[in-house]
């Protein structure tokens, strides 16, 4: 009776409820369908951004283009929470699913054991002492064959022990992944929060700036086109004279091109890469860096070691920038600062801290059009723009 007991618990009972799965798979249906008709509002609001920006660059077009992409982040925003949402629910799927073969796995090693030893008595007693202790040829035959087929269930036991096994790891991976993915998605939550509250700053600013005119803001253009022209030009001629300086000192540039590191932590990513074509402000001059989301009053290091040549702080409404020169032929420009830690004229090492940054709009080094906080970062070869992401780790 013992063993035909023991046989019946083999069968294989549900790793998780067949209802419970039902529902999660349910909710994590709607998740998906969700995250794909707000993709699809955002894509209707890209494609109206992407019209916008042919239009003739006035007060009332970049309000309207600085409302849509706040629309269009709201939406971005919602598909992040829903994103959240699904991943947390195949999370509580596989924690499930992994907690069920665990219970299982001991489950099984118990009837294994009970099953190890059953066969141990039985195999210890001789083919004569069973033939002698049973009734009747019929009953000796009957439980030989039930000793062979206990010896299968054991075997195949154990084949399911360790495929439950395999399956049991093979869950656990991909429950770190999730996990992985699940970071990687509250962190972009964050970036598109933080660039949500930029816009916003940035179309307050603008209204406030502007008092709603037209003619303010072609003023507010102009002095930013004027701005960044002499910016330029003073960067170009400045680099070639300093340098010139230096070889009469005897400190000679001509040497390899250093490697750079990133003067503010990259983890937050970029907001506008080099020359981008979504940049904002790109019929009056072209975007000739990359901006690197930082928040306000971030330490900002020397991504190589080299010569301060100019630094300008910019003051309430100007462009505040730190300008170092590298031997190669290259010189870092580190824009949008907010404090500046160095003096001009003087070396500085690799990682040494030489501004704090800034980007806010109204507060000291933003300048007129700034985007909202962060760290615009220049690579110049020769006093030419180049873009710096090759040239980063």
């Amino acid at each position: 009776m013992f063993i035909i007991i023991l046989l019946t618990q083999l069968v294989v009972p549900s790793l998780v409820r067949a209802e419970e799965v039902g529902e999660l798979q349910a909710a994590l249906r709607e998740k998906l369908q969700r995250i794909e008709d707000l993709k699809k509002k955002a894509a209707a609001y890209e494609a109206n951004l992407q019209l916008k920006r042919q239009e003739r660059l006035t007060l009332s077009n970049q309000i309207t283009i600085l409302t849509d992409r706040i629309s269009k982040t709201n939406l971005d925003i919602e598909v992040a929470r829903t994103s959240i949402e699904a991943t947390n629910l195949e999370i509580h799927g596989l924690e499930e699913d992994i907690s069920a073969k665990g219970k299982q796995i001991l489950n099984y090693k118990d009837q294994l054991g009970a099953l190890v030893r059953w066969l141990a008595r039985e195999q210890n007693r001789t083919i004569i002492q069973v033939f002698f202790t049973r009734s009747s040829f019929a009953d000796f035959y009957g439980e030989l064959k039930q000793v062979k087929t206990v010896q299968t269930n054991v075997t195949n036991l154990v084949k399911e022990v360790e495929t439950l096994k395999t399956k049991l790891n093979d869950d656990k991976e991909e429950l770190e992944e999730k996990r992985q993915r699940l970071a990687e998605e509250l962190a972009n939550l964050n970036q598109q929060q933080l660039s949500l509250e930029a816009q916003q700053e940035t179309k307050t600013y603008l209204l406030q700036e502007t008092r709603s005119s037209e003619q303010r803001f072609a003023v507010l253009l102009e002095d930013a086109r004027r701005e960044e022209e002499q910016t330029n030009l003073e960067i170009t001629n400045l680099e070639k004279e300093v340098r010139e300086r230096l070889r009469l000192e005897g400190l000679t540039t001509d040497g390899e091109r250093p490697a750079l590191i990133w003067p503010v932590p990259n983890n937050r990513g970029l907001s506008t890469l080099f020359h981008d074509p979504d940049y904002p402000f790109r019929r009056l001059f072209e975007h000739s860096g990359i901006d690197i989301r930082a928040y306000q009053g971030t330490s900002i290091r020397a991504a190589a070691s080299g010569y301060v040549a100019r630094v300008q702080t910019g003051g309430k409404r100007g462009y505040g920038f730190v300008m170092i020169i590298h031997n190669g032929g290259l010189a870092t420009v580190y824009g949008h600062v907010s404090k500046i830690m160095v003096k001009q004229d003087s070396f500085v090492a690799q990682g040494e801290v030489i501004a704090l940054s800034g980007g806010i709009p109204g507060t000291p080094g933003a300048g007129p059009f700034s985007t909202g906080p962060h760290l615009h970062l220049e690579t110049r070869f020769n006093g030419i723009p180049q873009d710096p992401l090759p040239l980063l780790p």
